[in-house]
């Protein structure tokens, strides 16, 4: 097969590959833009405040830096919902239309962190496994009940584009400004969104400082955590002008032995991935996806330590 022939054959299989998993990806906001639409009057109350806050910022009332009545979960995401009702008009659908955006960008992340990992076909698995999820990952992909999913989206850019470093710290290749500023943003973002994002920061965190401390500290310290900052200033602003609430509500939190709390993890993790109720097809579809996922992680790792080399994802 002469040359050209073949670099037009690679070039058609990504075009199709492209096309493969774009349409995946549109399915997926499809869902989550119905999800929206059927799911807009839910009388949840947090569906109540997160709709008060859209409209007062829509109407430009108020811009508060956190979900009404807690000093602990950033704004940006009825802000976003607040920006469709300026452009468009203000309905339950448009408030849970921001969420369902939002919710739906998890999607791309998710494939491309997988890809880089494990390959094309590990990236289309976890995506497949993601256009839905659980029950319970479906409805906050769209419920608009704070920041959950710009504490997602931003936790799951951070550890994509800390991979994503640490790749090419490994392979002595250089790495860009844009990334580190990337890395801190999304990190900023996602502290000022929800605390929880910090699971997600200490994952790339340990990737990146334990394999690579003295480069880290000498590329990426400076603008990695000037860029944290301005992502994360509202967080800063508004604790410095209300005495570091923010430390004294999390102290009253719980209030439950540490003991009691880590026992208590691996159930409720069971409940939010709905598999503590094998009762249904879809249950079933969503296991077998996921041994798939593993599986085919735990292959490329073996194949790759019988080369003696690390994996490394292809494109597309």
């Amino acid at each position: 097969m002469a040359e050209g022939e073949h670099n037009t054959g690679e070039v058609t299989r990504k075009a199709r590959w492209a096309i493969l998993v774009w349409a995946v990806i549109i399915v997926g906001l499809a869902l989550r833009v119905l999800k929206a639409w059927v799911g807009q009057f839910n009388p949840n109350y947090d569906f109540g405040l997160a709709g008060l806050m859209t409209k007062h910022m829509a109407e430009g009332r108020d811009f508060p830096a956190f979900f009404y009545g807690q000093p602990y979960m950033g704004s940006l995401e009825p802000a976003l919902s607040a920006a469709l009702c300026r452009v468009l008009w203000f309905s339950p659908f448009m408030v849970c239309l921001g969420t369902a955006l939002l919710g739906a960008l998890v999607l791309p992340l998710v494939y491309l962190w997988a890809r880089d990992a494990g390959g094309r076909r590990a990236g289309l698995m976890a995506l497949l496994f993601c256009v839905v999820g659980s029950d319970t990952s479906l409805h906050y992909s769209v419920a608009p009940r704070g920041g959950y999913m710009t504490m997602m989206v931003c936790g799951l850019l951070s550890l994509w584009l800390a991979a994503r470093i640490a790749t090419r710290m490994a392979q002595g290749q250089p790495v860009r400004l844009l990334s580190y500023v990337a890395l801190g943003l999304a990190a900023g973002l996602g502290w000022w969104s929800n605390q929880l994002v910090v699971v997600f920061l200490a994952a790339a965190g340990v990737v990146l400082l334990w394999g690579f401390r003295r480069r880290m500290v000498r590329e990426a310290l400076l603008p990695a955590a000037l860029a944290f900052l301005a992502g994360s200033a509202p967080w800063w602003i508004w604790n410095a002008t209300h005495g570091w609430e923010t430390f004294d509500f999390g102290r009253k939190l719980g209030e439950v032995e540490a003991a009691r709390g880590f026992a208590a993890v691996g159930w409720v993790f069971l409940k939010l991935v709905e598999l503590s109720a094998l009762n249904d097809w879809w249950n079933d579809l969503r296991l077998l996806l996921l041994a798939g996922v593993l599986a085919l992680f735990v292959a490329v790792l073996v194949r790759a330590r019988r080369r003696g080399a690390e994996p490394e994802g292809d494109e597309g």
